[in-house]
């Protein structure tokens, strides 16, 4: 079978899409980001191929835009943390489930998840949860994974959010005001390129991995298609995908990662450097994990009480594909 080319579309043009689908074709919404490496190596080496499909990988910047087209069958798969959206959308009947872990907190990567602190503020150092007693940390939104990892820092350093001061910023402005010393803190990840490159500039302190230990934070996500009329499909696409996983764990990296680099001026060597222990390797699904978040969603009244974690799940796909055992999360 002749390999397709990798399609990147905005996901407007997705969403007006009418045309009847070839039914080997599988439209997949990807974040642009470095750990999306995984499903870029499952195409380039024909992994999806082989199981009969052909994979468009439409770039998508945002889960609440990629719910809809999910369940209305405009997309079959994406890639995000879990959220207050999705469990809501389950909640309302949407038939979107998780079905692979993809991310999860290794303590090898701590580094990449630490938190940023300014000059101003940490003139001393910042080592310690408990410092940002009286600081203003910046999110970007109070319903939201990064509130999540927020309030897990607070209560490791024996805090409450009414020891700081949240303060909503705009991805893009976030760097600036640490900069400036307008912001105390904000919570970094390894994704995040315009935080990347604040790590010379800025205080790095404690690591999310420090207060979620373990935690898988990211998944693989089916809709309509796979779930109600391609099983099949839905096992073959999640088997090429975990290859490419064990590849990128084992070292690999797709042209994708390369050009990624170079497109955003990052260093070189940054392929290298990259800490792939927090790759889930064969798709565990870590209900505790769900329930924790979804704990903390009926908390803050983000989402009903009703929902319970198997209900944003389906295993079938992973153990189907062969590939889940119970040390998922195990680095080699």
């Amino acid at each position: 079978m002749r390999r397709r080319e990798i399609l990147v579309l905005p996901i407007a043009a997705l969403a007006a899409c009418s045309r009847r689908r070839d039914d080997r074709e599988v439209r997949v919404l990807a974040m642009p980001y470095l750990f999306m490496s995984p499903l870029y190596l499952a195409h380039e080496n024909g992994y999806f191929d082989q199981e009969g499909l052909q994979v468009q990988i439409e770039s998508n910047t945002s889960s609440s835009t990629s719910i809809p087209l999910l369940a209305g069958g405009k997309a079959d798969a994406a890639f995000y943390s879990i959220n207050p959206a999705f469990i809501n959308a389950v909640a309302r009947g949407a038939r979107v489930r998780i079905v692979a872990g993809r991310q999860f907190n290794a303590p090898e990567c701590a580094p990449d998840r630490r938190l940023l602190g300014s000059r101003a503020a940490f003139p001393e150092g910042f080592t310690d949860f408990r410092q940002l007693k009286g600081k203003r940390l910046g999110i970007s939104q109070h319903a939201s994974p990064i509130a999540f990892n927020m309030d897990a820092c607070l209560k490791a350093g024996g805090l409450t959010r009414g020891d700081i001061r949240i303060v909503l910023v705009r991805e893009n402005e976030g760097a600036a005001m640490l900069l400036s010393g307008t912001l105390d803190v904000l919570i970094s990840t390894s994704e995040e390129v315009h935080l990347t490159r604040l790590r010379d500039s800025v205080v790095l302190g404690p690591s999310v991995v420090d207060a979620l230990p373990g935690y898988m934070y990211s998944y693989i996500v089916f809709g309509q298609r796979f779930l109600d009329r391609d099983f099949a499909g839905g096992v073959g696409f999640l088997r090429a995908f975990l290859r490419g996983a064990r590849d990128f764990a084992d070292g690999k990296n797709p042209r994708f990662l390369l050009d990624f680099v170079d497109k955003n001026g990052l260093d070189p060597e940054t392929p290298n450097r990259l800490c792939r222990y927090t790759v889930a390797r064969d798709g565990r699904i870590p209900l505790p994990d769900i329930q924790r978040f979804l704990d903390w969603c009926i908390l803050h009244k983000h989402c009903p009480e009703s929902v319970k974690a198997a209900d944003l799940v389906d295993t079938r796909f992973v153990q189907r594909s062969g590939a889940a055992s119970p040390d998922a999360t195990k680095p080699l």
